[in-house]
């Protein structure tokens, strides 16, 4: 079965964005970053993909032009925190509302 919705096949199952967006904290860019340019390619995108969440290349790919916002081929740490601030708001947004009683 294929992944619905705004996921990535990972290990033979779904996992969504949410969930690799907390593997992937800030400090990940330096991470990903391996030869220390301060911008992170597809090649290096997906081997830190597949090291850490096993993420076939397709899925790494997709993610990656998903990241890269100017389409240049890499990802700045710009990119990176801006993909990131975009999918905490929708995330917020998207929460159900408490149930807490005040």
């Amino acid at each position: 079965a294929g992944c619905g919705g705004v996921c990535v096949p990972v290990d033979g199952g779904c996992r969504s964005y949410e969930e690799l967006a907390d593997e992937m904290q800030l400090e990940a860019f330096d991470e990903m970053d391996g030869d220390g340019d301060g911008d992170v390619s597809l090649e290096e995108f997906a081997l830190f993909m597949r090291a850490k969440v096993s993420s076939p290349a397709a899925a790494s790919a997709a993610l990656f032009r998903q990241l890269d916002l100017d389409g240049d081929g890499t990802i700045t740490r710009y990119e990176y925190e801006a993909f990131r601030a975009a999918f905490d708001a929708a995330a917020l947004a998207s929460a159900p509302p408490s149930t807490a009683v005040a």
